[in-house]
C-alpha cells in the first residue's frame, strides 16, 4: 500500500460539478476501474445497490454519501472521494423517502467484506470531529486531500 494508504491521489476528485448522484457514483467508479482497484462494472453495480440501499447521510454542516458494492469486484482496497461544487441528491440511509443534498462523496471499494466495517468506522469517526470535512473541502489538490483522509480517518485522529 503507498503512502496514501486507501486514499490515493488518482482517486481523489476535488471541486466536481455533476448534475446528479448516479454522475458521482460514474465518475467515482470509472477512477477506481482505470487505476485497477476494481473491475469493470463496479459503477453499475454502486448504482443498482444505492437505489435498494440509499447510503446518504445528514451531518450537522452537509450531507455526505457512501455508496459501495460486493467486494467481489474489488481487486485492490480503495476509498475513491469527490467533493462536490454543488450539492447533489441522495436518499437518505435508513429512510429512502427523505433526500439528503450531499457535498461529499466517498465510494467504499473493500477487497475483503469484514473491511466495510473498519472503513465505516473510519469514515462515521472522521465525520464526528467537527470541522475536519469542511478542511477537506478546503483541500487544494488530490495529493493533499488523499494525505489528510488518511491521516484523520485512519491515522492518528486528534480533535484539537
Amino acid at each position: 500500500m503507498s503512502d496514501y494508504g486507501l486514499f490515493r491521489p488518482e482517486n481523489v476528485k476535488l471541486n466536481v460539478k455533476c448534475c446528479a448522484a448516479e454522475d458521482v457514483i460514474r465518475q467515482l467508479g470509472w477512477a477506481l476501474t482505470e487505476n485497477g482497484d476494481v473491475v469493470d462494472g463496479y459503477a453499475a453495480a454502486c448504482e443498482e445497490r444505492e437505489q435498494l440501499y440509499p447510503t446518504g447521510l445528514q451531518l450537522e454542516t452537509t450531507g455526505v454519501a457512501l455508496p459501495h458494492a460486493d467486494s467481489h469486484y474489488v481487486k485492490r482496497s480503495a476509498i475513491a472521494v469527490a467533493t462536490l461544487l454543488e450539492p447533489v441528491t441522495f436518499r437518505k440511509m435508513g429512510d429512502p423517502a427523505q433526500d439528503v443534498s450531499v457535498r461529499a462523496v466517498f465510494m467504499l471499494a473493500p477487497q475483503k467484506g469484514e473491511e466495510q466495517l473498519l472503513f465505516l468506522e473510519g469514515l462515521v469517526a472522521f465525520f464526528q470531529q467537527g470541522d475536519l470535512l469542511q478542511k477537506l473541502f478546503s483541500r487544494s489538490s488530490a495529493h493533499q486531500a488523499a494525505q489528510f483522509l488518511q491521516k484523520y480517518v485512519f491515522g492518528r485522529r486528534s480533535t484539537q
